[in-house]
């Protein structure tokens, strides 16, 4: 209101300084738009009296003996009202358009979101699904086919056949297809349903990498997590893994450090290593980076990359709890 007054109150005076002849009309359209776009219709029309009583006072004083007769002066101050009507409701019109719209491009964009969100936890239904069905009937079918192939290597060992090599050879074969299976199950299905499933996940990941490759990965955490939700346990354990793969693949580190820690208000899951780093497209526009990105915004999650010191790379994912709790849904049975 000061702002709107005293622009007003200058813009009268230069009226007034610039004579009866040159009217600065036009230039009290400044603060009404001001005050309608600002506040609101109500200030703007408080605004227009406020500028026609000023720009009337100033002409009056600036014209002295050679003012107009009062009905020539009725009627432009009739007429300058009507057109500042027509300009604040035009203003006024068009904001609450742009309103409209914006209301509009969020709905839509929460809508996609939404979409976006039970695609992917269709998806991931699906892959658990399918990660189950591979671990609880092809890989007890491959253990039951190994504990008969031992059974028919016994006897042919038992009958001096040289075919029992052969035999022990096929059971180390349905071994390794049993344990590339666990694998396949695991990466479909990596979360169990029940609230410590994120924590042994991640103990297993750190247990395969250390395993699997020259590299020695250690959990680090103050507090174990316990979250309801399997989506969100899951978005947050495969945001990790990505993490932990990029390591792996591309920052030549042989120490990667998952670190956990949750305050009471937010967690944090951090993924160190001591290698060169990431390449650059990697830490800004690599598949990998916008999949874990993609996957932090659907929980309402924050994901950031950045440099070690001395060396290494650090991704970061900040999930706060209200988000947590905002996102849980009852355990499937």
């Amino acid at each position: 209101m000061a702002i709107v007054a005293g622009t007003i109150a200058l813009i009268g005076y230069c009226d007034y300084l610039a004579g009866a002849d040159v009217s600065l009309l036009v230039v009290y359209l400044v603060p009404i738009c001001f005050a309608t776009w600002v506040v609101g219709k109500r200030f703007g029309l408080f605004a227009a009296i406020l500028s026609l009583a000023v720009w009337t006072f100033s002409n009056e004083l600036a014209a002295g003996s050679h003012a107009h007769s009062p009905f020539v002066s009725g009627w432009n101050i009739f007429s300058v009202f009507c057109v500042f009507v027509i300009v604040i409701v035009l203003l006024s019109s068009f904001e609450l358009f742009l309103q409209e719209l914006e209301a509009r491009v969020e709905e839509r964009t929460q809508e996609m979101r939404r979409l976006e969100k039970e695609i992917l936890d269709i998806s991931e239904q699906e892959q658990r699904r399918i990660g189950n069905d591979l671990h609880d009937t092809v890989c007890q079918m491959l253990a039951g086919t190994t504990i008969a192939m031992k059974i028919l290597e016994g006897k042919l060992a038992a009958k001096k056949l040289p075919e029992s090599a052969d035999a022990k050879e096929i059971r180390s074969f349905i071994q390794k297809a049993i344990e590339m299976t666990r694998d396949m199950a695991r990466g479909l299905s990596p979360i169990s349903m029940s609230p410590e499933g994120l924590m042994d996940a991640f103990h297993q990941l750190a247990i395969r990498v250390t395993q699997r490759h020259d590299i020695f990965c250690a959990l680090d955490y103050n507090d174990p997590l316990f979250i309801k939700d399997v989506a969100t346990a899951t978005h947050l354990y495969l945001i990790t893994q990505e993490a932990v793969t990029n390591a792996v693949r591309h920052s030549k580190a042989s120490h990667i450090l998952i670190c956990i820690k949750n305050d009471g208000q937010r967690i944090r899951i951090e993924v160190q290593d001591n290698g060169v780093g990431m390449p650059e497209n990697l830490r800004s526009g690599g598949m990998g980076m916008r999949v874990m990105d993609h996957r932090a915004k659907l929980i309402g999650a924050e994901l950031a990359v950045r440099r070690a010191e001395p060396t290494g790379t650090v991704v970061t994912c900040t999930l706060n709890l209200s988000s947590v709790k905002a996102n849980t849904k009852p355990l499937a049975a």
